[in-house]
């Protein structure tokens, strides 16, 4: 048997039964979009991706971004991605 560790992107996405969504009259429920920036709005986006699985689109923030010696870094992206990816540090927040 494998051990999940808590980290892992597979011990923390939802069930397929969690992320299928009915409306009252037997139709899907369509994609969810959340607009996010910084740590909490990944934070979020997380729970949101938990609740609706692929029916999840996050429009992240790009006005942050900065580049150094011709280096370009996007500081909400790369949250966004670490958080979601279930590689963010839960002390830090990225």
């Amino acid at each position: 048997m494998e051990s999940r560790n808590a980290w892992s992107p597979r011990a923390r996405s939802a069930p397929a039964s969690a992320t299928i969504r009915r409306s009252s009259a037997g139709r899907s429920i369509g994609t969810v979009v959340a607009l996010s920036g910084q740590v909490g709005g990944a934070k979020l986006a997380d729970g949101l991706r938990r609740l609706r699985g692929r029916d999840l689109a996050v429009v992240v923030n790009t006005g942050d971004d900065h580049e150094v010696f011709g280096l370009a870094f996007s500081p909400d992206i790369d949250t966004m991605l670490y958080t979601l990816g279930g590689i963010a540090s839960p002390a830090a927040g990225w």
